[in-house]
């Protein structure tokens, strides 16, 4: 097949060169590039970002053929074990940031906030898994923001990450939006589940979409952000 993509370049006086090899080169750092700073990510949640994932995917196969077997195996190992590094690093420095933005508001030291932040997704299921780490740290952070404490979060982030799961909403931003709802009720932090429960029941019982439910209940309430007219 690398007989097929290989181009010769008519240099002076009939000389040749062998492009192949530059053609891969070049496909490979640019892959490369693109993903080590954060512009180009496996993007599964939109169609025509799962076709440019797919045309990332397809350049970087394509410049292994270009450079042969032997060496096109090699680089692959060497690119795979480069993106790995690189996205543990980016992970690791984003998490950082998110427990310590929680430690803050929580007037914590930083090591305990990341270990109330494992236990998170260690003792709460399935939802933080799908979650991750990172997302679970986003979200108990989130809940921080709105002067929740550890001990509360531990009993709302569950009902969030269910009520994201199952409507496809962002947990993360969903988690304000059901801390003002809690609050204006009067609900304590031990009714979390209660009140994912009644608004799972009334986008049921509604036409409407969850997001409507949520916009007719802050409206209701007046927790909406949106400003009136």
């Amino acid at each position: 097949m690398a007989a097929y993509g290989t181009l010769v370049l008519k240099a002076s006086e009939g000389a040749s060169v062998d492009a192949a090899p530059i053609i891969g080169i070049t496909g490979i750092a640019l892959t490369v590039l693109a993903m080590g700073l954060g512009y180009s990510k496996l993007e599964l949640s939109h169609p025509w970002l799962v076709t440019m994932t797919l045309l990332e995917l397809g350049v970087l196969v394509a410049s292994v053929v270009l450079m042969g077997p032997l060496i096109g195996s090699l680089i692959a190992f060497s690119v795979v074990s480069g993106l790995i590094l690189i996205t543990s690093i980016r992970l690791a420095v984003q998490y950082d940031e998110v427990a310590t933005d929680a430690a803050i508001h929580w007037r914590m030291d930083r090591d305990k906030s990341k270990n109330f932040m494992r236990s998170l997704v260690r003792s709460e299921g399935k939802h933080f898994q799908v979650l991750g780490l990172l997302g679970s740290a986003r979200l108990a952070a989130a809940l921080a923001k709105c002067a929740r404490s550890p001990e509360e979060i531990t009993l709302m982030a569950k009902p969030i990450a269910m009520l994201g799961a199952v409507f496809h909403e962002n947990p993360v931003a969903l988690a304000p939006r059901f801390d003002r709802l809690m609050r204006r009720f009067g609900e304590p932090p031990e009714r979390a589940m209660h009140m994912a429960d009644v608004l799972t029941r009334a986008s049921q019982l509604t036409p409407g979409s969850f997001e409507e439910v949520m916009k007719g209940l802050e409206a209701f309430v007046g927790t909406s952000d949106e400003p009136t007219e």
